[in-house]
């Protein structure tokens, strides 16, 4: 049979609890948002947002470019095409909806950034982004990402516990996805292929 499990690798996890869920309704994803906002956490509310419509890990998020969002002569692209998938190292292919272009733009004007001028930058700048040398390498970079991400992680935990929201993770916003996007079109006997490809 071509489908019999034949060698079986063990895999060593982390001890503990590691599960998390989706988020399981809409006040929820709100609550996040607007504690977000309300904070003016608006890097921390648009890695957030990518987060729930784009559904990458939040390392590849945090790696995004402008230039994965726009052309060269300023026009918004309709597919994500760009972006390296760090664990897996596959090349993402997906949509990108009209929501995210909402939300880019909110981004944008809040903070005053004209993605055209920075094709070439991160979207989510930090300090130490910006003292990287001219020509760093790929450790370099991940480390740097790894800190970013584990600055997020952190508020992200801090307004969960402030919402009363248990037993999510930096991770729920792609389980989200997946989760939402199955119920709209759960009598679609193409839903399941189709998020198998997005994931």
């Amino acid at each position: 049979c071509d489908y019999m499990v034949t060698k079986v690798a063990m895999v060593t996890k982390k001890k503990g609890n590691t599960k998390v869920r989706a988020f399981r309704t809409v006040e929820e994803i709100k609550g996040m948002m607007d504690w977000f906002r309300k904070n003016k956490q608006y890097d921390n509310f648009m890695i957030f947002m990518l987060g729930m419509f784009l559904a990458r890990r939040v390392g590849d998020t945090l790696s995004l470019k402008w230039g994965d969002f726009y052309f060269e002569n300023g026009r918004k692209k309709d597919i994500l095409n760009t972006l390296v998938e760090d664990k897996t190292g596959k090349i993402v292919n997906m949509h990108i909806v009209n929501t995210v272009w909402e939300y880019l733009d909110w981004y944008c004007e809040e903070t005053k950034i004209n993605p055209i001028e920075r094709l070439e930058s991160d979207i989510f700048m930090t300090k130490a982004k910006m003292e990287l040398p001219e020509r760093y390498t790929q450790e370099e970079y991940s480390k740097v990402i790894e800190k970013q991400e584990s600055a997020y992680r952190y508020q992200f935990k801090k307004a969960a516990q402030e919402l009363g929201i248990d037993g999510v993770s930096t991770h729920s916003t792609r389980k989200s996805f997946g989760f939402i996007a199955h119920n709209i079109h759960k009598f679609d006997p193409d839903c399941l292929p189709v998020l198998q490809s997005i994931y």
